[in-house]
């Protein structure tokens, strides 16, 4: 099963984390950014990030989120060759225990790039900072396509924010449950109803199995009138998130197996 969960941007202004960068290069400070298994370090125009996750670059899109406020939405590949999988039931347990029901998820990898003139001028296709966390983006890629048994990722912008997924060309093509052409119903729901049927309508006329995760509160309130007649899913999924004042970015998680 696959689960589509949906978080909520900061509601500080990417103005605000450009003017706090540039008082930070301008004072040659130093800012650190730690979470679970990721580390993120900002020196003047240095910047550093480390993790050490099974969805590395679902990782990495967190930390970098947080920081600078560019929403960042992750998709997680298909996992289909064994170097992409391993047993975490099979290292915690000991001999006397026996054999035991395998649990795989990805293999948990580390990644970690540095970029020494991190630039946050705008452009005039782009908002302040999502060029250069883009580039940054791509560098991560990059390092993370050397690892053994990875997918390949690639990233771009969208309409909120930037969205890495499986590589989609010529000669790669990785298609997720949001790639799925579907239709809908055009009727007023909740926004929450409306992601909820979305899901359903993936599983049901395309035969993907995806369920709705975490989303925010608000969309239990919050009302949207929109249908869809052979439309991409994903595009769907942005058309009603573009509905609200206030960016998003979402997480496309296939669960350990």
């Amino acid at each position: 099963m696959t689960y589509l969960n949906i978080y909520r941007n900061s509601t500080k202004s990417l103005l605000a984390f450009a003017i706090f960068f540039f008082i930070i290069h301008l004072y040659s400070q130093e800012t650190k950014l730690n979470g679970v298994n990721g580390r993120l370090f900002v020196s003047g125009g240095k910047l550093s990030l480390e993790v050490q996750s099974s969805r590395p670059l679902a990782k990495a899109a967190d930390l970098l989120e947080r920081r600078f406020g560019v929403p960042i939405s992750y998709e997680d590949p298909e996992y289909i060759l064994s170097d992409d999988l391993e047993d975490l039931a099979s290292n915690n347990q000991t001999e006397a225990q026996g054999k035991q029901k395998k649990w795989l998820a990805p293999r948990a990898t580390h990644l970690t790039a540095t970029v020494d003139n991190f630039d946050i001028t705008k452009t005039p296709d782009k908002q302040p900072l999502e060029s250069s966390v883009e580039n940054f983006t791509k560098t991560l890629i990059e390092r993370d396509i050397l690892t053994p048994g990875r997918r390949i990722l690639q990233v771009g912008p969208i309409s909120s924010g930037l969205l890495i997924r499986p590589q989609k060309n010529s000669t790669s093509i990785q298609e997720t449950a949001l790639d799925r052409v579907i239709s809908m119903e055009n009727k007023e729901r909740s926004l929450f109803s409306f992601i909820e049927e979305l899901c359903k309508t993936i599983t049901i006329q395309q035969g993907t199995p995806i369920e709705v995760g975490n989303i925010p509160l608000d969309f239990l309130r919050l009302k949207v009138k929109m249908g869809a007649e052979r439309e991409i899913a994903r595009d769907l999924l942005l058309r009603s998130l573009n509905t609200l004042n206030y960016r998003t970015s979402w997480r496309l998680a296939l669960p350990a197996f």
